[in-house]
Order: C-alpha cells, then sequence, then structure tokens
C-alpha cells in the first residue's frame, strides 16, 4: 500500500521546524506534517497533522517537492509531498504520540548535521536561502536512506 505524506517547511526567524521521531534506539528528524486520511484534501491533512504535532495552526503555501520513499525491502512506499507553509496561530507544543520525542526549530547551518527523512537537507537550505523561489525540478524521484 503506497502512503502519502504531507510534510511542511515553516521558518521563523531563519530557522525551520523539525519535529524528532523516536522509534527504539532509533531517531531522526522529520517535517512536521503526516499521512493523508480517506476523504481529506491536502490542507486539512497539513492543518491537522500541524496541529496535533505542534500546537500550531497553518496556513498550507505552494507544493514545492515530490519525493518518493521506498524502502529497500519493497514493504514500505511513501509519496511525501513538501509544501512551504505560514503559522498563523498558536505556540509550539509537542504533540502527545508516543513517538514524538523534540520539536525544534533549527538553524540552517545545524541542520546538515542532522538525520533527516527523506534526506533533503541541502535541498531545504538552498529553497529557504533562495527566499522560496519556485525549485526547477519539483519531482525529486526516489530517495531512501
Amino acid at each position: 500500500m503506497i502512503r502519502i505524506r504531507v510534510g511542511v517547511i515553516l521558518v521563523k526567524d531563519g530557522k525551520i521546524l523539525l519535529i524528532k521521531h523516536s522509534k527504539g534506539k532509533k531517531s531522526y528528524w522529520l517535517l512536521p506534517g503526516g499521512g493523508v486520511k480517506f476523504g481529506e484534501t491536502l490542507t486539512q491533512c497539513a492543518c491537522r497533522e500541524l496541529m496535533e504535532e505542534t500546537n500550531l495552526e497553518i496556513k498550507l503555501c505552494n507544493l514545492l517537492y515530490i519525493i518518493e520513499s521506498i524502502s529497500k525491502n519493497e514493504k514500505k512506499h511513501i509519496i511525501n509531498l513538501i509544501f512551504n507553509g505560514e503559522i498563523t496561530g498558536g505556540t509550539p507544543v509537542l504533540g502527545q504520540e508516543k513517538r514524538l520525542s523534540e520539536l525544534k526549530f533549527v538553524s540552517l547551518e545545524d541542520l546538515n548535521n542532522l538525520i533527516l527523512y527523506p534526506p533533503i537537507n541541502s535541498i531545504i537550505i538552498k529553497l529557504i536561502e533562495s527566499g522560496f523561489t519556485t525549485p526547477e525540478q519539483i519531482y525529486l524521484g526516489p530517495m531512501w536512506s
């Protein structure tokens, strides 16, 4: 089964909001967001997931990237739709889901030092430094690490 996930790039004071996930001994960072439910629009999904994970109200802006993540054993297939967004309300608070372990605004300098899934650290840095100019390539293809 293919899972569709919406991820949102939110920048405040030159820093990007990330969520740390921990599963067993493994931990990594993700853009806030999550899986689209049946009958839910991408905007509804992004707003719901951001509220659940961060307590923030957002406005979803532009689709920036489409990234496929297919595991090496082909048991997971995720299509990541990456948007930029704007914070419109709320105070950042980490959601209650068990796998969420940290919420943090990360400087662009520190972004390259984190394990981010999908691994688009350098792509995000270039995008933010360009002022979110429209990317030349939206579909980035398969990325699984």
